[in-house]
């Protein structure tokens, strides 16, 4: 037992000079106690002194392996910098990409047991969207009649005009349930929380605002808790601010308001706009809550038989909420960091057996001076870590610059902050990588560089082969890892170039949208909304350099994602889903987006006249292919209004450039009621220019809308560069990542290229020479480079191309039809493995080239 714990706790140099005597000692105390307590003192002290020594022993070798290796680095500056680089850009993408991983993942959400939160949504499957927002005649009956649950409630995202506060204010937000914060375990730094009678209908109105908002707008001031402004025409009094994290439900909230939910909102099951969240009860899973619900959404449509829309309810974890698409973005940045590590690892490997093959001769004057198998392990060991530290450290900073970009990768929706934080999570995370590269680049170089054969040495012929095969191995991982990585990435440019080649039904160039939400009740006549309506667009069309101008209710690539409602086609059994939009006069003319039958809205299409509506080519397609859609009718089963088609248009791809054209269906927004559904009011202003920066317009906008109504901010302001850019943005910052791990790849493997057959060559270099000597021709002897070097290569891209189209049979949901086989970034995948390979292989071939004969043979 002795024994094995000193060769478990102290280096072997000790064990060899102070072992024999340490043993010896240990055995005569043993021998000499008279009790079990005498020799279990003994036992006691022995194992301290163990300790201490072996600590001391172990200090004491690395402060001589740390000394060598600084001693090391100053004779071989430009090793060690290359060393540290490769390692730097391995460490780096992981860890940035660990970064967010960590941030949107594997973080807990900030509340309280985040693991016993749950959301639910209506399940409408049959109808194409299987997890839906709730209505509140759904929610009012799933909270009345669940029993696995210890709290539910709704929220729903709010926006509202502020006055009463300095200039008017465009503010977005979000409406709870007096309940949420008990059930997300969150209460408000300042003030108080909501109460059952702020949530009340009639209720005097309450607000309280976002960390953020309250430093830019209030300074902090602890006093604006009581203070009364103007929502909407509206007063509410400010009665807390809630803490700096509490982002929820997503993170853009600058301020919350009760629920105050009225009978009106109870009567229409079909109006979807609720989040519900709950809270499991101790002890119940989330199986045993789905399987209850289950029975619940039975109950609800058992008890109104007349509900057209039947629903089930589905249920996930609220940390689980990821989109899609975003887990499958998350993944491609995870599977690209993991090839970027097995390069760089593979890398530094080759450059480490190169240099160990140059200090064999080294190794072998220090066995001879007595320096065991242990100690050379230990030393390069020691050698590997302090560069690797040396890239790890950079690589942290290199993570660090790369967190703007990955804040575009976490989706508003997330109740978390935009940008990751680099933290002692992260920190522990690259210490580990760090250790781990340094281990997996330097455990095969040290067994080659001191042997494999116990205490002495093999033949020079011999390692120098295993050495050989060796290198080769780690160039073929480099050029399969970096292929697979160039390939994953060129799909993705591949499906960029589709995204921004789809036509998105309707022009772009000089083009400008701003947001003017109209206040209620001042405005639920649809007469007075005509009149700002007319004003505005009246203004706005007399500018100079402006063509049109028009208003809709949600301009196209919003992150408003409702507007499906059901509509009743006569002969059709079933209600068909479409898309809805209220709009002004004008408003396909200043899109741009081409009418292919009928006519546009006119002033003519008042209230009280024909209810006529224009629909899309694919709405006209799904109901009447092959038919004349103009005079068709349809009803619409929100407002139970029977409408006839006046027009068809061109479909636009309203949801985003890379999403379907859904059926769309607009509606004219002179034709409707008063005080119905004002959320859907006309609030998006598209103005059509033949301005280079229509922009430049906005003072005169502003002094319209002020001249129109003083209390209307303007908000939300773009151009339709910026919305087709911001629609596209977290594809290009993707690209940015993977395009720089993809660059960084393949010079990792050139280099690896490069470095193999350089020192091949100054191997052979007496070989090359006889050759040369025995007549060999100038191209027989590039042929000895470059044929190793394509047949790596070749070796390589069979097993890379093989990788790349197992990844992107994972990226399938973000290829937008792109194929995982194109043969086309195929190709250029292979070319470029191809350009890459006679790169890294022309120097050393002309190296091969200019060895002298004569001399290679007198150096042998």
């Amino acid at each position: 037992m002795y024994s094995l714990l000193l060769r478990l706790l102290t280096p072997k140099s000790f064990r060899n000079e102070y072992g024999g005597e340490m043993q010896a000692l240990f055995h005569k105390q043993i021998r000499e106690a008279s009790s079990l307590m005498g020799r279990a003192g003994v036992w006691l002290e022995a194992i301290a002194d163990i300790f201490t020594a072996g600590a001391a022993a172990h200090w004491d070798l690395l402060r001589q392996d740390i000394r060598y290796t600084f001693r090391s680095i100053r004779n071989s500056p430009g090793f060690a910098a290359v060393v540290m680089l490769v390692a730097a850009l391995g460490i780096g993408a992981a860890t940035s990409v660990f970064t967010l991983a960590d941030h949107i993942l594997l973080r807990p959400l900030p509340f309280r047991e985040p693991s016993r939160l749950v959301k639910l949504f209506e399940d409408q499957t049959v109808l194409g969207y299987p997890s839906l927002e709730v209505s509140p005649a759904n929610f009012r009956d799933w909270k009345r009649q669940s029993q696995s649950f210890e709290a539910m409630s709704a929220t729903h995202d709010i926006s509202f005009n502020m006055t009463g506060a300095g200039d008017p204010e465009r503010l977005t937000g979000a409406s709870l349930g007096h309940e949420m914060f008990d059930l997300l375990g969150v209460m408000p730094m300042v003030g108080r929380p909501f109460s059952a009678k702020d949530d009340s209908a009639g209720a005097p109105g309450t607000m309280l605002l976002s960390y953020d908002y309250w430093m830019s707008r209030f300074g902090g001031d602890t006093s604006v808790i009581g203070r009364k402004v103007q929502l909407d025409g509206e007063p509410f009094t400010i009665i807390g601010v809630m803490p700096r994290s509490f982002l929820f439900p997503r993170r853009e909230g600058k301020v919350w308001l009760p629920n105050r939910f009225g009978d009106g909102d109870y009567e229409n099951r079909e109006n979807h706009w609720l989040t519900v969240v709950a809270r499991l009860k101790r002890g119940v899973t989330q199986s045993q809550a789905a399987a209850e619900m289950k029975i619940v959404a039975q109950q609800v449509m058992d008890q109104n038989p007349d509900w057209r829309e039947k629903s089930g309810i589905r249920m996930g974890r609220m940390d689980d909420q990821l989109p899609v698409r975003s887990r499958t973005m998350l993944n491609i940045l995870a599977a690209a960091a993991v090839f970027l590590v097995l390069i760089a690892c593979a890398n530094l490997a080759n450059l480490i057996l190169a240099r160990s093959s140059v200090r064999q001769k080294e190794m072998e004057v220090r066995t001879a001076l007595g320096a065991g198998r242990e100690r050379l392990v230990r030393q390069l060991l020691t050698e590997s870590l302090v560069l690797a530290l040396g890239g790890g450290l950079a690589g942290v900073l290199l993570a660090n610059l790369t967190l703007p970009v990955l804040g575009r990768f976490v989706p508003s929706t997330l109740p978390v902050a935009e940008i990751p934080q680099i933290d002692m999570r992260v920190m522990l995370f690259a210490l580990g990588l760090t250790v781990l590269v340094a281990i997996s680049f330097s455990v095969l170089p040290a067994l080659r560089t001191i042997g494999g054969n116990g205490g002495g040495y093999q033949t020079r012929t011999h390692t120098g082969r295993r050495s050989d095969r060796a290198r080769r191995i780690l160039v073929v991982v480099q050029v399969a890892a970096s292929l697979a990585l160039v390939t994953s990435t060129g799909l993705l440019v591949r499906a960029l170039l589709k995204v921004n080649g789809q036509a998105p039904g309707f022009t772009v160039d000089g083009k400008l949208v701003f947001r003017t939400s109209l206040a209620f009740p001042q405005y639920l006549k649809s007469a007075t909304r005509q009149q700002f309506y007319r004003s505005v667009l009246r203004g706005i069309e007399n500018l100079p350099g402006v063509k049109s101008a028009a208003v809709v209710s949600f301009r196209p690539m919003y992150d408003f994602r409702g507007g499906i409602w059901p509509v009743t086609v006569p002969g059709e059994a079933k209600d068909a889903p479409a898309a809805a939009r209220f709009v002004s006069p004008g408003y396909f003319k200043t899109m741009g987006t081409p009418m292919l039958l009928g006519r546009e809205f006119t002033d003519a299409d008042q209230r009280g006249g024909l209810p006529v509506a224009v629909v899309s080519e694919s709405f006209a397609k799904a109901h009447w292919a092959g038919q004349n859609a103009v005079g068709r009718q349809f009803t619409n089963t929100i407002n139970k209004v029977t409408y006839t088609v006046a027009g068809v248009v061109a479909n636009v791809r309203f949801r985003g450039v890379d999403r379907d054209m859904e059926p769309q269906m607009y509606f004219s927004a002179y034709q409707i009621d008063d005080n119905w559904f004002p959320w859907f009011a006309p609030k998006d202003f598209i103005v059509a220019t033949n301005l280079e920066d229509p922009s430049s317009l906005l003072p005169s906008i502003r002094a319209i809308v002020r001249e129109a109504d003083s209390t209307l901010p303007v908000s939300d302001i773009q151009t339709f560069v910026e919305l087709i850019e911001n629609d596209t943005v977290a594809r290009r910052a993707q690209l940015w990542v993977t395009g720089g791990f993809s660059i960084a790849a393949f010079l990792l493997a050139g280099i690896g290229i490069h470095g193999l057959l350089s020192f091949a060559v100054a191997k052979r270099t007496q070989e090359i020479g006889l050759r040369r000597a025995l007549g060999a021709t100038a191209r027989q002897i590039a042929s000895l480079v470059f044929g190793e070097a394509i047949i790596l290569s070749l070796v390589g891209a069979v097993i890379g191309l093989t990788l790349a189209y197992l990844v992107a049979q994972g990226m399938e949901k973000v290829l937008v039809g792109v194929p995982p086989a194109d043969p086309l970034t195929i190709s250029l995948g292979a070319c470029a493995a191809l350009a890459m390979t006679l790169l890294g292989a022309a120097i050393p071939a002309l190296r091969a080239l200019r060895v002298d004969p004569a001399e290679a043979l007198r150096a042998e």
